[in-house]
């Protein structure tokens, strides 16, 4: 999968519009298009978007036996194409990538749609992953297709998908996104005793069930296989809950999945360590104990006693 910038002073690709909370296709008669409130997330691209969204489609086009295009979207700011390449190709498929971009940005010059010694895309290069398994090829599909739901859901709720840098809890320094007023209501701990026998981890599980039922907010690292039953149990119930993790938010990280909607629905809050490594970490017992420590440090706490020392920043891109 390929993630296109846009320059910062370069045009938008498009515009996303119509209402996140509907679902499509909607049927409607010729002539009797219905209002855009009623309509699902769609992508109107901008004369740049229709260059690009062309280039893009001669990868597949001028290569069929080699490059196929699984799906691709063109956002106001970037754009994500997802391919696979068929056979071994003469050069790197980054440099096919890389040619797109360049025809695109020559095509706008030439129109006049951007000066001639100007940028269409982003100096910082092209982000590319390898997709590994049938499992992430779904998972990115089903990702791609949502882009323009989930960027209309965040700009209705910015203030649920935003980091917040520098919360202070006792003698901790965390960086959360989600819903940080989760902290002003009261919390229970979830945490699961190694020496529990089958059926005190069975009473533990409705326990705690029940505060979640009860409005209470469920907070945990749900490091073993209870805890994380418990936390999804809470969800399912309607209940809210806080999420320490022991990795950083990157600078493109955003919630995914089900945790992107939990977000904008303010029953969830992550919170990491400050200055924590970014990358996929191994859980040790150092690291369980300290992320359970804080967390009981977190439901001993007064509700609302925690303090924000720096500011805000967006959490990524869609």
């Amino acid at each position: 999968m390929f993630t296109i910038k846009k320059s910062p002073d370069a045009p938008v690709f498009s515009h996303v519009k119509g209402n996140p909370f509907v679902q499509g296709p909607v049927r409607f008669r010729p002539g009797c298009e219905p209002p855009e409130s009623q309509m699902p997330p769609y992508v109107e691209k901008t004369e740049i978007g229709m260059i690009l969204d062309v280039e893009i489609r001669k990868l597949e086009e001028y290569r069929p036996e080699y490059i196929e295009i699984y799906k691709y979207v063109v956002m106001p700011d970037h754009c994500h194409v997802l391919l696979r390449v068929k056979q071994r190709l003469k050069c790197s498929v980054l440099k096919y990538v890389s040619a797109t971009e360049s025809a695109a940005t020559s095509d706008c010059r030439r129109r006049g749609i951007i000066p001639r010694d100007a940028s269409l895309f982003d100096l910082e290069g092209i982000n590319d992953r390898i997709v590994y398994g049938n499992g992430q090829l779904k998972i990115l599909r089903e990702y791609i297709y949502d882009n323009p739901r989930r960027l209309l859901i965040k700009r209705l709720y910015p203030d649920l998908f935003r980091r917040t840098l520098g919360l202070q809890v006792g003698d901790y320094s965390l960086d959360c996104v989600g819903n940080i007023f989760l902290l002003r209501k009261p919390m229970l701990e979830v945490h699961v005793r190694r020496r529990w026998n089958e059926a005190e981890c069975a009473e533990y599980v409705e326990k705690c069930v029940a505060a979640a039922r009860a409005g209470m907010v469920l907070v945990s690292p749900a490091i073993n296989r209870v805890e994380k039953e418990i936390m999804n149990k809470a969800i399912e119930e309607g209940g809210s809950v806080v999420r320490l993790s022991d990795r950083g938010f990157g600078e493109r990280w955003k919630p995914a999945g089900k945790d992107f909607d939990l977000c904008a629905e303010g029953r969830l809050l992550v919170l990491v360590e400050s200055g924590a490594a970014t990358g996929r970490q191994t859980m040790t017992y150092d690291k369980a104990t300290r992320l359970n420590r804080i967390a009981e440090y977190l439901a001993a706490s007064e509700a609302g006693s925690h303090r924000v020392t720096t500011g805000l920043k967006a959490a990524g891109r869609g």
